[in-house]
């Protein structure tokens, strides 16, 4: 099913003229299960990464013709439904790929915490990012960092709206 899913994502970005690599990277990973994301995807320069995805869409664009095919395949109504929306708010809110890279950092460190206090959560993005070498993270302002917290809450949002 992963392909399928893969595949209907890069279909939606290509309808959208969104396509990259980096948006379908990190679709996958919002749209993912909390345990399938720790699975499967590690840190890595643009943040959260999937060796195993980043093959399937390398073989898809090799393989477009394949891209119709696959997206056919069983995909979960509300899988569908959550990456539709996802596709439309990067649309609609212009998020580009540094944005959308940054705010799946963000995440990715959001769900290695347990921290609710603003200040605490401030003080770790800088020193994870600093050892996962997120460094323009390391160097942002805690108002900065507090803000990209904020965007995510929307993306979180519309992803679990009408769940």
């Amino acid at each position: 099913m992963v392909r399928s899913i893969i595949a209907y994502i890069m279909s939606q970005l290509m309808d959208k003229q969104l396509y990259r690599r980096t948006y379908v990277q990190k679709i996958m990973y919002f749209v993912s299960p909390e345990e399938l994301r720790k699975d499967i995807f590690i840190p890595y320069l643009y943040g959260p990464y999937s060796p195993g995805v980043q093959r399937v869409i390398q073989y898809l664009e090799q393989n477009q013709d394949l891209i119709d095919v696959w997206k056919k395949e069983e995909i979960p109504k509300n899988l569908k439904y959550k990456i539709d929306k996802l596709v439309d708010f990067i649309k609609r809110k212009n998020i580009s790929v540094n944005d959308i890279s940054l705010l799946a950092k963000i995440h990715y460190l959001l769900s290695e915490s347990d921290t609710q206090n603003d200040e605490e959560f401030v003080k770790l993005v800088k020193q994870k990012s600093i050892i996962l070498g997120w460094t323009e993270l390391s160097k942002l302002e805690a108002e900065e960092i507090l803000s990209v917290k904020r965007k995510l809450k929307e993306i979180i949002d519309v992803i679990h709206a009408n769940n």
